[in-house]
């Protein structure tokens, strides 16, 4: 099978494949100084996605589990306020009941599935994630409902006497962001959670459908943060408010490039049974800055990994990949992909077209280039990849078979080898919306040069969020399909830094990992022949044992024998 197709996240399930985790880091640290609210990414229902197919029981914790393994990052958890006890619960009245009527029931048990054990495994992740590789900031949006049951309903205690009374056991979690560590009014960066505060997870209030109001909630306002959109938890003095943004998707809501984003603002966007996203919508919520939330069931959890795929705003669908385009021949790649492949590969053959939305901005984007190349124009020299400028050794293995250079397409970022030739942005850096593009198309670092040659102080751009790259695929000429951004991993392989000059902050767990993939089967051998030897010395050889019987017979044999020669 195809190594790319081996690497997806579908086939590394249940664990995050090598190329989102690279993603995933590189866009974080892209993004390290720009505010949270643009730091997009996917979110699920656990209500609707994980507990009510898979089950609420410890079947469903440990699809949460996984859930954050592949690198989903927002979580609506609905809880539910009984009434008659005063507890909280994660199961709904009517699964409640359905459990009662049961001999055996074999969910909603608050022994070993409550508001207590969701936190338990929240907690375990962010231990075993807590360092400079995996860091990542993590939304749990809480939904508080209310239920009740009817006096002449006796339900065991076992499915309601959760023992969680208040909702400040979330506030236990490591590494939780707490109200009096953030500025709300103005949302930190990312890189500023990671120096200086560590937090990581962000618990927000999102829907309120309790009688609880602001001053008798059962959680103190240090400890969790709310809404703006929830009027009876607002006060104008609150400092635990942020602003949010919770709708359903729709191309209407997208921010535009004349109006430009709220760096604080944190926009969600959701899709729902008779509404659910397709791979276009989903993709064009990431690109308008909101974190979608699936709202619809799977029959197999791990079907979502095709919605993972397109969860970035920077790379494109399965990046970055460290192997050549003309290596990929599985048919069933994602169409964009499929394009991109087939550009590298001069040949333009764009007639497979999967189903992928009916209107899908990836096939948009693509029908420019193809009216494009139909007319003649500079599309036909990119399709046969005359990619040396004269310079640049392309018999080079090394530089042929590892993609370290990463090119602007249209559907995000592509790895490919920095010895290709293609056109560049350059930005002014004292005056950012001063951008120049190249007409000669060179190699990365000769590209690199041409923008630090020019009048004025002009540097490779590189987008730091989704809002500016939309802005660069728009400046993007209609008939080139890629262009160099400064980003490369040219000094470390999997770790892509800014320029070339940067190295790799991650060196020495990169090379404590690459050590031990070299020295491991080699100990591992020397330990066996060692066993082997030790063996040897405790156990002799029958061999030894036969030739000293042998011996004694012989001599035994020789005792009756006369010397000489017989008369």
């Amino acid at each position: 099978m195809d190594e790319l197709y081996n690497n997806t996240q579908g086939e590394t399930w249940p664990n995050l494949s090598r190329s989102r985790a690279v993603a995933i880091r590189t866009q974080r640290d892209v993004s390290q100084n720009e505010s949270i609210g643009y730091g997009v990414g996917a979110g699920v229902s656990l209500r609707d996605v994980v507990f009510e197919p898979f089950g609420y029981n410890q079947t469903g914790l440990a699809n949460l589990r996984t859930l954050l393994n592949v690198g989903v990052k927002t979580l609506v958890l609905d809880l539910f306020y009984n009434e008659g006890n005063g507890k909280w619960l994660v199961c709904p009245k009517k699964k409640v009941l359905q459990q009662r009527d049961k001999n055996v029931p074999d969910e909603c048990l608050v022994n070993s599935f409550n508001l207590t054990s969701v936190v338990n495994t929240l907690s375990d992740y962010i231990l075993a994630t807590n360092n400079n590789l995996n860091f990542n900031t993590l939304f749990l949006l809480l939904r508080l409902n209310t239920i009740s049951f009817p006096t002449n309903v006796t339900v065991p205690a076992s499915l309601i006497n959760s023992g969680v009374q208040d909702l400040s056991i979330i506030a236990q979690i490591p590494n939780v962001a707490l109200p009096y560590l953030i500025d709300t009014t103005k949302l930190p960066s990312l890189e500023y959670l990671l120096s200086k505060t560590r937090s990581r997870l962000f618990p927000i209030i999102i829907e309120n459908k309790t009688p609880f109001n602001e001053t008798d909630l059962p959680v103190s306002d240090d400890q969790l943060f709310v809404s703006s959109t929830i009027e009876s938890l607002n006060s104008p003095d609150d400092t635990n408010v942020l602003d949010i943004s919770f709708t359903h998707f729709s191309r209407s809501n997208c921010t535009r490039l004349e109006d430009g984003p709220n760096p604080n603002l944190i926009s969600f966007s959701y899709d729902s049974s008779y509404l659910p996203f397709n791979l276009s919508t989903y993709r064009e919520s990431i690109i308008c800055g909101h974190n979608p939330i699936i709202s619809t069931p799977f029959k197999n959890l791990v079907d979502i990994s095709v919605f993972l795929e397109f969860s970035l705003w920077s790379w494109a669908p399965l990046q970055p990949t460290p192997i050549l385009f003309d290596e990929l021949s599985d048919p069933g790649l994602v169409y964009n992909i499929t394009v991109i492949r087939s550009w590298l590969d001069g040949n333009n053959n764009l007639s497979t077209t999967p189903d992928i939305g009916s209107e899908s901005p990836f096939v948009s984007s693509w029908g420019d280039v193809n009216s494009a190349n139909s007319s003649g124009s500079d599309t036909s020299s990119n399709s046969n990849l005359n990619v040396n400028d004269g310079n640049d050794d392309d018999n080079n293995s090394d530089n042929s078979y590892i993609n370290r250079c990463a090119v602007l397409s249209r559907v995000g970022w592509v790895a490919t080898s920095c010895e290709r030739s293609f056109r560049t942005i350059c930005q002014n850096t004292r005056n950012l919306s001063d951008y120049w593009i190249s007409q000669e198309k060179k190699s990365y670092v000769r590209s690199i040069k041409t923008c630090e040659q020019l009048d004025g102080d002009y540097t490779m751009v590189l987008p730091k969020t989704y809002f500016e790259q939309s802005h660069l695929i728009e400046m993007m000429p209609k008939d080139q399909l890629f262009l160099w951004i400064n980003l490369n991993s040219m000094s470390t392989e999997n770790c892509w830094v800014v320029g070339l000059t940067a190295t790799c902050p991650y060196q020495e767990v990169v090379s404590r990992h690459i050590f031990a993939q070299m020295i491991s089967p080699s100990a591992a051998m020397a330990w066996m022949l060692i066993t082997i030897f030790i063996l040897f010395q405790f156990r002799r050889l029958p061999v030894h044992k036969n030739r000293k019987h042998w011996k004694k017979l012989l001599n035994e044999k020789l005792k009756g024998d006369l010397d000489g020669v017989p008369s």
